[in-house]
């Protein structure tokens, strides 16, 4: 992983189905730039990168997006990934603009029932590459 600024390091839970399946969902349509988006799991060794961070909660149920030594967290971090994705899908990014509270209490109810929702997983083995 290159380490400029144009790269964002996005923390999953990669035991979750439908995590794996926003990752594949992100990776397919993401904006074909010079920015990368790369991915490691929760439990993975880059989590060191984060652990420090007031931010890091060391939940499984959460996300994390770290992008110039900044950490996202929650809906934030799903805004952010929104936003280097193709048109239309970017423009749910203009959700932004809702209080965080708002946004982060959608999040959690989604995270909460995410087992319930989504059951299988297809594997691209193009995404191996942005896996770190």
């Amino acid at each position: 992983m290159n380490q400029d600024g144009n790269n964002f390091l996005v923390f999953f839970d990669d035991e979750c189905l439908m995590c794996n399946s926003f990752v594949h969902f992100v990776f397919k349509n993401k904006k074909t730039s010079h920015d990368q988006i790369y991915f490691t799991g929760l439990n993975g060794s880059k989590i060191s990168l984060i652990e420090n961070n007031s931010l890091f909660q060391g939940k499984s149920s959460t996300i994390y997006l770290l992008r110039n030594d900044e950490l996202y967290s929650e809906s934030e971090a799903i805004f952010m990934m929104l936003k280097q994705m193709k048109a239309p899908i970017n423009w749910l990014s203009l959700f932004r603009f809702f209080p965080s509270g708002i946004t982060n209490i959608i999040y959690r109810w989604v995270s909460k029932r995410r087992s319930a929702v989504k059951t299988t997983c297809t594997y691209n083995p193009k995404i191996t590459q942005y896996i770190v």
